[in-house]
């Protein structure tokens, strides 16, 4: 709870706990988004006459049937009213996502863009389902195989958005917004956090729901494994990665940004290995731009895995691969 401390100079100095400090512009607008949006997704909803064919769907995926009874226990509906989470979760719920997908990080021209209305569960399956199309395959090599893999992974894309849909602020008539790049995306969701965290503290699963109810029912549709721990899921698909996401929040905003999932290390030479047998180092060495001492370390990293062997003496040393890519 916050409290007006003291106004020195035209300065209102707030209490946040025991200490007080000064109120900035940022701060402000914050504490006022939170109680707009403190309680919204239990009032009462302005729409009453609202169907929920496709929320029913996804019950049934987990056998469950949404009965009268089960709606007024996930406050979907209280003492025969939907509330705002009913009207979220409707196939009647007019606020947007809105997606892009463009050709350079400037957003010089756009290659595809869609949105999607109606239940909030719809429109991620169809974000989900749009970016499918543009998540590209990569290969590394493990041992004796090629191994193929998304850009994005399912489970990451997946957190993201259901955080970017628990955590709005639904109560600001903004869309979300997903923009696909050639090596990254980003979703920007309306309304910053509760409360200022540190990039730290969201990564060790520190979480302050602003839709609890709404996070409930995504819950028992096994959507979010628990509460807290969507941004570490997240971070914990990089752990082995060169690159990393990131992320960046305000007082009106939300925007968590996924790097491609690719080993930049690995990804060149798959691209020289492609439709070849056989290479020599030399043949390495030009195609990569490496230097004697990188094209042997990763010459030595195939042999040792498996993956090529090496035939010739001398100056015909060439190097077979035992896979084909």
């Amino acid at each position: 709870m916050f409290s007006v401390k003291s106004i020195e100079n035209r300065s209102i100095y707030v209490c946040d706990g025991t200490v007080p400090s000064p109120l900035t512009e940022e701060r402000f607008q914050q504490m006022i988004a939170n109680i707009r949006s403190e309680a919204y997704e239990n009032h009462v909803s302005f729409e009453q006459n609202l169907t929920f064919t496709y929320l029913k769907s996804k019950f049934e995926e987990k056998s469950i049937s949404l009965t009268e009874e089960n709606m007024e226990m996930l406050h979907i509906s209280e003492k025969g009213k939907y509330t705002k989470l009913g009207f979220i979760l409707s196939d009647q719920y007019d606020q947007t996502l809105k997606i892009a997908v463009f050709d350079n990080e400037y957003k010089s021209s756009f290659i595809d863009r869609a949105e999607f209305g109606g239940s909030i569960l719809k429109q991620m399956d169809d974000t989900l389902l749009f970016i499918s199309k543009y998540n590209r395959n990569s290969s590394i090599i493990t041992g004796m195989y090629r191994v193929d893999k998304k850009d994005y992974s399912e489970i990451t894309l997946r957190e993201a958005l259901a955080n970017a849909f628990v955590h709005r602020d639904y109560a600001m008539d903004d869309s979300i917004l997903v923009s696909i790049y050639p090596t990254k995306i980003t979703i920007v969701s309306p309304g910053g956090l509760k409360r200022p965290y540190s990039l730290e503290e969201l990564e060790s699963g520190v979480s302050s729901l602003r839709n609890k109810n709404l996070a409930a029912v995504m819950y028992r549709l096994k959507i979010i494994e628990a509460y807290g721990t969507g941004i570490p899921r997240i971070f914990g698909a990089y752990t082995n990665l060169p690159v990393k996401p990131t992320i960046s929040t305000g007082g009106s905003s939300f925007t968590i940004t996924l790097p491609a999932e690719r080993d930049e290390d690995t990804t060149p030479l798959m691209r020289f290995l492609k439709d070849r047998t056989e290479f020599t180092r030399a043949e390495l060495e030009e195609n990569l731009n490496l230097n004697k001492s990188e094209a042997i370390a990763k010459i030595n990293m195939l042999l040792e895995d498996g993956s090529i062997i090496k035939i010739g003496n001398g100056r015909s040393v060439r190097y077979r691969l035992k896979i084909s890519l």
